[in-house]
Formats: C-alpha cells, sequence, structure tokens
C-alpha cells in the first residue's frame, strides 16, 4: 500500500503470506557462503502477523541475528509500539532484558571504555564505573572535581529527604524539613518533623531530643557520659 513520507508517496516492497493463521510471518533473510562455499543463513527481519481479524489486524517486527551458527531472535517491536532488546514479550515502552551478568545498558564517551552510566545484568546500577558491587555505585576519576549526589527540589513548601527502610517499614528519614526553618533533620519513620531524633538548624544550634535548640548543643531527656570531660 502507498504510503507518504516527507509529502511524497511511496509504493514499498511487497511480501505476501497467503496463510492467515496467526502467528505467521513474511520475512527477509539475508544469506551468505562459508568458507566450504556451503549457503548459510545471516540475519532476519520478520514481520509477524498476530491477528488477521478484518480492519483489526496486527503485526509485529522481530529481528534476528546468527553468533556461532545460531540464529536468535535479537529485537521485537510489538503492535503497540512497545519495543522488547532480549525479549520477545516486552512489558515497558522499552524493555531491556539480559541473560548474563554483563552489561545491561551502557552510556559512555565515544572511544572510552569508562562509562556515564552503567546498568549490569543483576540490575546495579553503576555511575563513573562499571563495577557494581553495590546496589548503586559512584565513582569519580576525575581529583578536580567533587563526589556528590545533590537531591533538589524546585517547589516551594517542600522537603528533600531520603527514607531508610526494612522489608516495607520505614525506620528514619534524612533531610531538610521545609516546614520547619529549613533544619537537617535525622527522624524516626517517614515524615520529617514528625518524631525528630537529631536537629540542626541555620544558625548551627544541634538539638538531640528536641527540633528547637536554643544553644550549640541542646539536649532534651536524660543523657549518660563517659570517659573524661572537658569544660572550656
Amino acid at each position: 500500500d502507498a504510503t507518504a513520507y516527507g509529502g511524497i508517496s511511496q509504493t514499498p516492497l511487497g511480501l505476501i503470506n497467503t496463510n492467515t493463521t496467526n502467528n505467521n510471518f513474511a520475512g527477509l533473510a539475508f544469506q551468505t557462503l562459508d568458507t566450504n562455499s556451503a549457503i548459510v543463513g545471516g540475519a532476519r527481519i520478520d514481520s509477524i502477523f498476530t491477528d488477521h481479524t478484518p480492519s483489526s489486524v496486527d503485526a509485529e517486527i522481530a529481528i534476528q541475528t546468527t553468533q556461532n551458527g545460531s540464529r536468535t531472535e535479537k529485537l521485537r517491536i510489538t503492535a503497540a509500539g512497545s519495543v522488547g532488546v532480549g525479549s520477545s514479550t516486552p512489558w515497558g515502552t522499552l524493555s531491556v532484558e539480559a541473560t548474563s551478568t554483563g552489561p545491561m545498558f551502557v552510556v559512555s564517551d565515544q572511544g572510552t571504555s569508562t562509562p556515564f552510566l552503567y546498568i549490569g545484568g543483576n540490575g546495579r546500577v553503576s555511575i563513573g564505573t562499571t563495577t557494581t558491587n553495590s546496589t548503586l555505585t559512584v565513582f569519580n576519576s576525575t581529583t578536580a572535581d567533587v563526589t556528590e549526589i545533590l537531591i533538589d527540589t524546585g517547589l516551594a513548601q517542600a522537603s528533600v529527604q531520603t527514607t531508610y527502610a526494612l522489608r516495607g517499614v520505614d525506620q528514619f528519614s534524612v533531610g531538610v524539613h521545609d516546614g520547619d526553618l529549613d533544619k537537617f533533620k535525622i527522624s524516626a519513620g517517614g515524615t520529617l518533623g514528625t518524631t525528630d531524633r537529631f536537629v540542626i538548624d541555620s544558625s548551627g544550634n544541634v538539638g538531640i531530643g528536641t527540633s528547637s535548640p536554643y544553644l550549640p548543643l541542646s539536649v532534651a531527656g536524660s543523657g549518660v557520659f563517659g570517659g573524661t570531660r572537658t569544660a572550656s
């Protein structure tokens, strides 16, 4: 059928499979000769027809490549437009599935082996390194730069925090509480200001057991001090 691209009507090369069984296909196979002059298969591009219902025909694209004499599917585009790399059933707009612990996704500068972003086949994420010993690894090899993780918000009356949980239960939150004069807090649970354990205000006053320190160190409740204590 004629399709217009850039305002110019074009009629593409047609490959027709007259079988109306679902999941039949029409494809283009690339072949060559091996060193024994035998014809061998290479890559393939197939259009897989998953539904032949009139006015509701669905078709997918599958791309196969050959490695070590074995041809397997490497990429699938579903009728809905989802793309699967390493998967014939992508469940997201882009699904990348690995079959080993090697790199799953890499973003790097051209011609270098040091990635900006690296996701291993184990699902761990690294920035600036291919080492994936932790769930998230951040590495900086340039001594002139500061290695930092910035958490920012452009919204008014919005705190920034990280929350630590065990088995789905929030244990502690660490961050800046916008609802209390931008104090730095460590709070029990998942909300800053609810049960504050440690607070630093904008003057540098530290509060333990209180969210309103009025001296360089304010402690609410009982305390135990061990060792030598010196006042100056």
